[in-house]
């Protein structure tokens, strides 16, 4: 039986309006489209001004004094749409840009970097570990050798190396590709279950 819930055809509309943009370009999609952003922004604003009265707000009411400085840097980013006074928002926003790359360039560092070095030391006594130093290996040596070596008896054995690295970065970014593939598959599924049993009832 078909579902007789409002939100529940709301949600097979958008469903369904999004999904026809895989066969074309349609006004159906554009509405989807527009209507996700409208109620995203809606969303932001709506944190945004929560955030604004619990971090803020609140502890400046309860004599927190120090919290007019980053309120104070948040009204001064309004300056940008005035001519005269747009070098004061300047500030705010090298203080912002600031933190958030240092915050940023920490986290890639630590995550990106040093712990996938660490997670390369693995120790040699399975198939797997054995051939994950060996993939590692085998990749590096294709960036290092990647140029034409200058000793000639060297050349042959150092292009299979070159030729194994560049098939396993292959094959990583295939299985990469695959996975992505597999988990959007298996969310589209979930909307199709959506469509069958929850909006017309077939289940």
């Amino acid at each position: 039986m078909v579902s007789s819930d409002p939100s529940i055809w709301i949600m097979a509309f958008f469903t369904i309006a999004i999904t026809s943009l895989a066969f074309r370009d349609n006004p159906l999609a554009k509405i989807a489209e527009h209507a996700f952003l409208a109620a995203q922004a809606g969303h932001y604003v709506t944190m945004a001004w929560r955030n604004i009265n619990k971090i803020g707000l609140e502890p400046l009411s309860k004599g927190s004094i120090i919290m007019l400085i980053p309120m104070l840097f948040g009204v001064a980013l309004y300056t940008r749409y005035s001519k005269k006074y747009i070098w004061v928002s300047r500030y705010p926003t090298a203080m912002m840009v600031g933190i958030g790359t240092g915050v940023t360039v920490r986290g890639f560092v630590e995550f990106q970097f040093t712990q996938q070095i660490i997670d390369t030391f693995k120790p040699l006594n399975s198939f797997n570990n054995i051939f994950f130093v060996f993939a590692v290996v085998i990749c590096l040596l294709y960036f290092v050798f990647s140029l034409t070596p200058q000793n000639p008896s060297i050349q042959k054995p150092l292009s299979y190396i070159s030729t194994v690295g560049r098939y396993l970065m292959m094959f990583a970014l295939g299985a990469a590709m695959a996975n992505t593939l597999t988990q959007r598959v298996g969310q589209y599924a979930g909307r199709i279950m959506f469509l069958l049993y929850d909006w017309l009832g077939l289940g």
